[in-house]
């Protein structure tokens, strides 16, 4: 429960059973009822004879799991009246196809930080009906346990992959509070998980800026910049660990006693 959420009064069987009770004017509807579920652009498909022009386009490794990773987008060039039908919106929640089955189904939210911009076809984009679902709300529910569960029991499995489709995204069954439940969860939801998103965002940047000079360290190495012997020598001495600290103890301990026996052995 999120804190300032008082628990409702009455409650009611879903007919799900790894999600259980919902309070009683909640409703559980098919994701198609209230969505858009928009398909991508099929990449190498060939327009002959059209004017073509060039646009980005998102990939599965664009979406993460409620966050977008935009430092490399590419781009493909077709009609512009094929590309209306792949058009992303601001609001639209990015559903992946598959992928390792962590990955099925995490859906983010497109705030349209490119514009315009296309998506592909592994990559679904669902409009909701925002007079009864948030987007935030939808982006939310997609990353629980309820509907991860969802999608791994309803993909379709290889060795390690996993795969959904239009058709199941439709089915998903939508828990829909009031849009001002919605509202007021999505406020304590944030409160909630700051702290842990802040988190994130500082390690992510820590490892992209090891990462880098990483990368710069053996530019310098192979270019020749960097003389490793030379370098070797001006590292400082490895302190002892803990570990070998305490055993280093418990040989001298050991061999104390040892010499100890042999004392009293001899003095017999």
């Amino acid at each position: 429960m999120i804190h300032g959420l008082k628990p409702y009064p009455e409650y009611k069987p879903s007919g799900i059973p790894w999600l259980g009770e919902i309070p009683q004017h909640w409703e559980l509807v098919p994701l198609k009822s209230i969505c858009t579920i928009q398909s991508g652009v099929t990449l190498g498909k060939l327009y002959i004879g059209e004017d073509l022009t060039e646009f980005p386009y998102l990939r599965v490794a664009n979406v993460q799991a409620g966050r977008l990773d935009l430092l490399t987008v590419k781009t493909l060039r077709l009609p512009s009246h094929e590309a209306k039908r792949s058009m992303l919106q601001k609001g639209d929640v990015l559903m992946t196809e598959g992928g390792d089955p962590d990955k099925l189904g995490r859906g983010c939210i497109w705030n349209g930080e490119i514009s315009p911009c296309l998506h592909q076809n592994h990559v679904f984009a669902v409009r909701p009906n925002s007079d009864r679902l948030r987007p935030h709300f939808l982006a939310a529910l997609l990353g629980s346990h309820y509907a991860k569960l969802y999608f791994l029991r309803t993909a379709k499995q290889t060795t390690n992959l996993a795969s959904t489709n239009k058709t199941t995204i439709g089915q998903f069954r939508v828990l829909l509070p009031s849009v001002d439940e919605q509202d007021a969860m999505l406020r304590g939801l944030e409160v909630a998980v700051s702290p842990v998103t802040t988190a994130i965002r500082h390690i992510e940047r820590e490892i992209a800026l090891l990462r880098e000079y990483r990368t710069r360290l053996i530019t310098d190495v192979v270019t020749g910049k960097l003389d490793v012997r030379e370098a070797a020598r001006h590292l400082p001495a490895e302190p002892e660990t803990e570990e070998f600290t305490a055993m280093d103890e418990a040989d001298d301990t050991v061999e104390g006693a040892s010499s100890a026996l042999d004392e009293e052995n001899i003095t017999a």
